[in-house]
């Protein structure tokens, strides 16, 4: 028996996806239309290209779209404001395909952004009667989508490939670690993440942080005296398996303070690793860290200070149990669970 196609249209394979990929092709026939090889920017930051088997990936500028109409199968787009070609070939291919659309919301947290806004709201006016359905990263994603008026949207998610658990022997003295992920620039909020942590007494907490860009700077001048009492420390990029296997194992709080994040996959890689998160209603994952309690916190934008103060001052009693049930729940249910929406909510046309 032929397997149904599912054709993927996405700018480059993403690590964030190859789970999905790989889960899918146990009863799917999957083809993957890529418009660039790998994101500079993810190999600058210790990522490492996805290796598929047995998936089939072609570029897209080698595609007839035409002889695509023709061909019976599932169309898949990953991200609607990633090229202009989706947007041409979401039209085309509409006229006899069903059409799905795996999409963060914009990135518009800032006002030089406003423009962006009424080019992307028409966009995504203009296709709404030509996508049958919508997998909305987060809340931000699932509310875009939702006012601009497309019937059926459904709250989704990034993936990882999980590594091991890795229950690592920790320290006993009740000093709580925090570790920041990801890029020093200013969408990401780094310069109150260190506001907050260069006024809190240095009783029984460590901060580090991993990560490059343009706060560098302003960072190691904000944190001057913390960096030189040694209780935060600044580090470049680290391999992506490393980060994920042999360093975030060591900490009890992940924190993501970005302005805006479409999604925030470190979120994933935290909990799959038994660490709890703390993050804000302007990251998409902060859906994920709400699944559970035991998954984190999630404060109102401009209070991570006192969600911090109150976390360091409670030091909460978390357990090597806790860790693991984190990361059971983490793996066993809410990938896999994501996996069964996405199967359910195909229909070939």
């Amino acid at each position: 028996m032929n397997k149904i196609k599912i054709v993927f249209w996405t700018n480059y394979i993403s690590p964030h996806m190859t789970f999905l990929y790989e889960e899918l092709k146990k009863n799917y026939s999957i083809t993957i239309i890529v418009c660039e090889n790998f994101d500079n920017q993810r190999l600058s930051q210790g990522w490492t290209p996805p290796n598929l088997k047995d998936i089939q990936v072609l570029n897209i500028y080698d595609v007839n779209i035409d002889t695509m109409k023709n061909i019976n199968c599932i169309h898949v787009f990953c991200g609607l404001f990633t090229s202009r070609l989706f947007f041409q070939y979401i039209i085309k291919l509409s006229k006899k395909r069903n059409i799905y659309l795996i999409s963060e919301a914009p990135i518009l947290y800032e006002k030089k952004h406003y423009l962006k806004y009424f080019k992307y709201w028409f966009y995504s006016l203009f296709l709404k009667k030509r996508i049958n359905t919508i997998f909305a990263m987060g809340e931000l994603g699932y509310n875009w989508f939702k006012d601009i008026g497309f019937k059926k949207v459904i709250p989704f998610q990034y993936f990882i490939s999980p590594q091991p658990y890795n229950p690592v022997k920790r320290n006993t003295n009740k000093t709580l670690k925090f570790i920041y992920i990801g890029q020093l620039i200013d969408r990401k909020n780094i310069i109150e993440l260190a506001n907050v942590f260069t006024t809190l007494p240095n009783n029984n907490w460590s901060l580090d942080i991993y990560g490059s860009g343009e706060l560098l700077g302003s960072l190691q001048k904000i944190l001057k005296n913390k960096i030189n009492e040694n209780i935060v420390n600044i580090f470049s990029n680290v391999e992506n398996k490393k980060l994920v296997t042999k360093i975030l194992p060591q900490y009890d709080f992940l924190i993501l303070p970005s302005k805006f994040d479409g999604w925030g996959t470190v979120v994933n890689e935290s909990l799959s690793q038994g660490v709890k998160v703390i993050t804000n209603n302007n990251c998409g994952s902060s859906t994920l860290v709400k699944k559970n309690i035991l998954f984190g916190y999630v404060y109102n934008s401009g209070k991570l200070g006192d969600c911090i103060k109150n976390i360091i001052d409670t030091i909460p009693n978390y357990s090597e149990e806790d860790r693991l049930k984190i990361s059971n729940l983490y793996r066993n249910e809410v990938q896999y669970d994501m996996v069964k929406i996405f199967k359910h909510n195909l229909e070939i046309k």
